[in-house]
């Protein structure tokens, strides 16, 4: 046999067992928050987003195959509850059975409001009788002192995010809460650039995310450290979305 079939011979038989190893690779069903601009569709139906990255780069480096789809917070916990997910983030709740990853998506929820009325939001208690719309589940997870507001409020949750700050725009609404991300996301693609004012009532608070298999959440947290290590966590936050 000539060096150049035995060439040939060999990289044959390197993208064969390279194929095979792919095909071996466990595929995770993922579930992330629809929430632009931590993960979403662009208008092509293109899935992207911070947190997508982040999830995509850190399972696959793991060794995993990962089909990720996104889904309104709601239907993310019940899908995960159901165990129609392997893994599902940002997970705010205990979920009995799941194992947590590290807490590595930080997350700041805001009131905001528009500078043309007037609204001040200086603490808590200030949102008392204001109309406020607010992300599905935030009485959950803001706990009971947000709830105890929101009984004397004009309150409603909706998982529309573009609407939510569509309605503070129209005067609908006095204060949209919800992660300041988010807010400014929609805001400057809609309504143009620093238009909001954002008011800090609520401390930041890093989500994990959850897996049935423990052995998955320990490889996310080891593909995390190096991710974090090597530079490319910084890189994924810097990196310009559509």
């Amino acid at each position: 046999m000539t060096g150049f079939r035995q060439w040939l011979l060999g990289l044959g038989l390197a993208l064969v067992c390279q194929a095979l190893s792919a095909e071996s690779q466990p595929t995770l069903k993922i579930g992330l928050h629809y929430s632009a601009p931590w993960a979403y569709a662009t208008e092509e139906g293109k899935l992207t987003g911070i947190e997508y990255r982040i999830v995509q780069q850190a399972l696959t480096d793991a060794g995993y195959r990962v089909d990720i789809e996104v889904y309104t917070h709601k239907r993310l916990v019940k899908k995960f509850r159901d165990k129609d997910l392997d893994f599902a983030s940002p997970m705010a709740f205990d979920i009995e059975g799941a194992t947590y990853t590290e807490r590595y998506l930080p997350f700041h929820d805001v009131a905001a409001t528009h500078p043309d009325y007037h609204v001040h939001v200086n603490e808590l208690k200030d949102l008392f009788g204001k109309k406020i719309v607010a992300y599905q589940g935030a009485t959950d997870v803001l706990g009971q002192a947000f709830t105890a507001v929101t009984d004397s409020a004009y309150y409603m949750e909706m998982a529309d995010r573009k609407r939510q700050i569509d309605l503070l725009f129209n005067n609908r609404v006095e204060v949209v809460v919800g992660e300041r991300y988010v807010l400014e996301y929609y805001a400057n693609k809609y309504h143009g650039k620093d238009k909001l004012v954002i008011n800090d009532i609520f401390p930041q608070v890093s989500y994990p995310g959850a897996a049935w298999d423990p052995a998955v959440a320990e490889a996310f947290n080891r593909s995390m450290d190096k991710l974090r290590q090597s530079g490319e966590l910084q890189r994924i936050f810097r990196q310009p979305l559509p």
